[in-house]
């Protein structure tokens, strides 16, 4: 991804670059009939063409969906950027022992045949632990607001927004967005409001993600409801699947591949990516994350990262202490051997 103005000579220089997703192409890809019925059942609801085209994806994109739930988003996004891009399918850790989720990755096919470039990613929302200049797009939809929620039930832990903004903010290659669409709250006690009746007042969305050295670069009102009441629960039935909604897309401050639209205090300093990647290549292998790691895909993996060497152990368990930058980690989950983490060190 790499959305940059430019002229003359040096335009002429440089290869063409892919188009950003349109509306026609996004109305194409919700319109395949090999969508499930009850995929089909939640567009009128979520509006996906036009949060797809929201989103400015690229073909080739990394993308993070955020809280994923059962994949529905997951799922578009993999056609939108297939057949080069991945997709990360996010929950909380504790959402793996669900039986539903294993269910709902299942009948996706992740990582297989139907939806070969999407992989289930468990991790909370304080310990992605993503790997520097990584991806391409983030998508929060209708969750940005539970990362003020803290509930053992549902298996979320308190969280920080700003820790787990900055971690993204990290994880952005040049040129790289996150979207947020959420339901339309007031001001107030945010995280009162956000476990009560899952909304969230936009203002502080913006505020958050500029204290984390982002800039607001595209916004847009979805489900523009006037009837709907800031502080009526989500899911009351007067308001349920028609709540005024609002679209926020962010890019690091000051990345040069991205215009900003402007803001009133201006956005804060952001981290160098330069600065954050290192010479084990991480991010060029961001695409084992959420997989099985493979014995028979060492030499493959030191080739495609340029790492000089790799060490591979399950989370928690000991390892050297010694420091080397150019050295691959790559941190399994025990009993999966799933890839939770990919590190330099």
């Amino acid at each position: 991804m790499l959305r940059m103005a430019v002229t003359g000579a040096l335009m002429m220089a440089m290869p063409a670059m892919a188009e950003p997703l349109g509306l026609d192409e996004a109305e194409a890809i919700v319109a395949r009939t090999d969508r499930s019925d009850r995929d089909q059942a939640m567009d009128e609801d979520r509006k996906p063409a036009r949060a797809l085209a929201f989103m400015q994806l690229e073909p080739g994109d990394r993308v993070l969906d955020m809280f994923a739930g059962g994949g529905y988003y997951s799922e578009l996004i993999a056609r939108a950027v297939a057949p080069e891009g991945f997709v990360l399918a996010h929950n909380p850790a504790s959402f793996r022992m669900r039986d539903r989720m294993e269910e709902a990755g299942a009948a996706r096919g992740y990582s297989s045949g139907r939806l070969p470039n999407v992989a289930a990613f468990y991790r909370d929302f304080n310990r992605l632990r993503l790997a520097p200049a990584s991806l391409d797009a983030v998508l929060f939809h209708l969750v940005y607001h539970d990362l003020y929620v803290t509930s053992a039930d549902y298996g979320l832990p308190h969280t920080q927004p700003q820790d787990v903004l900055a971690q993204l903010n990290i994880a952005l290659r040049p040129g790289g967005t996150v979207t947020v669409i959420d339901h339309v709250g007031a001001d107030g006690d945010t995280r009162q409001i956000a476990y009560d009746i899952h909304r969230i007042a936009p203002e502080r969305v913006v505020e958050d993600f500029r204290k984390a050295g982002f800039a607001l670069v595209a916004r847009e009102r979805f489900h523009d409801n006037s009837d709907d009441e800031p502080g009526i629960n989500v899911f009351d039935d007067s308001v349920r699947g028609e709540t005024d909604r609002f679209a926020l897309r962010f890019a690091r401050a000051g990345d040069p591949n991205v215009a900003d639209i402007g803001e009133e205090n201006g956005p804060a300093s952001s981290p160098d990516v330069t600065d954050q990647a290192h010479p084990c290549g991480a991010e060029k292998v961001a695409d084992l994350l959420g997989r099985p790691l493979r014995a028979d895909l060492r030499e493959r993996i030191l080739a495609r990262s340029g790492a000089a060497t790799l060490r591979a152990y399950e989370e928690g368990a000991p390892v050297t202490m010694d420091y080397r930058p150019d050295r691959l980690n790559i941190v399994t989950e025990a009993g999966t051997n799933d890839v939770l983490e990919l590190k330099c060190g």
